[in-house]
C-alpha cells in the first residue's frame, strides 16, 4: 500500500503541479511512502477484525497520523509537504476528516494528493473484509466525494494518469 501510494502520489504531483520527477520525489516522496507508519503504534485489534471498529478502536485509529509524524520526525528531517501528508492524509475538503478536522485551503497540496491516491489504493485492493474494486469502479466511487471531500482539479488530473497517451 505504501509503495502504491508513493508511486501514484509522485506521478500525480508531477502531473498536476507541473514539477519534475526529482522535485516531486524530494518534496512529497517521504510523506507518501510513510503516511501510515503511525499504524505500527496502534493496537493489534485494528488488524484482526472483520467487523467495523468499535468506538475505542476508532479513536485509536484516528491517532495514527499524529503518531506517525512523531515517529518519522525521530529519525529524519522532512519537507513541510511530507509532514503535512503524514499528519493530514485523512483530512477532507469539507472538514469531515481527522485528526484535526481542517478543510479547504488549510490543506496542503500534498495532503490533498495523498487523500486521493490513498483512497484509490484502498478501494482498488482486496482486504479481509471487502473485495477490491476494479480501477474504473474505484474512480467512479471516488467521484461521488468530489468536490466535497476530494480536490476536484487534482482528481481530474489523477484520472488522466490512467488514460492512454495521445
Amino acid at each position: 500500500h505504501a509503495v502504491h501510494v508513493c508511486m501514484l502520489g509522485v506521478a500525480l504531483a508531477k502531473r498536476a503541479l507541473g514539477i519534475s520527477k526529482e522535485e516531486a520525489l524530494h518534496r512529497f516522496g517521504p510523506g507518501l511512502l510513510l503516511h501510515d507508519l503511525g499504524l505500527t503504534e496502534m493496537p493489534k485489534d485494528l488488524y484482526e477484525r472483520y467487523d467495523p471498529l468499535n468506538p475505542i478502536l476508532e479513536s485509536e485509529f484516528r491517532r495514527h497520523p499524529e503518531a506517525g509524524l512523531a515517529l518519522v520526525q525521530e529519525f529524519m528531517d522532512l519537507t513541510p509537504e511530507s509532514e503535512s501528508i503524514i499528519l493530514h492524509h485523512h483530512e477532507r475538503l469539507d472538514g469531515s476528516g481527522f485528526p484535526m478536522g481542517i478543510a479547504g485551503d488549510e490543506l496542503s497540496d500534498g495532503a490533498k494528493i495523498c487523500a486521493i491516491v490513498d483512497t484509490f489504493d484502498l478501494l482498488n485492493t482486496r482486504t479481509r473484509y471487502r473485495e477490491r474494486l476494479p480501477s474504473f469502479e474505484a474512480l467512479k466511487a471516488m467521484k461521488r466525494g468530489v468536490p466535497w471531500q476530494l480536490d476536484e482539479s487534482l482528481f481530474h488530473e489523477f484520472v488522466r494518469i490512467f488514460l492512454p497517451p495521445f
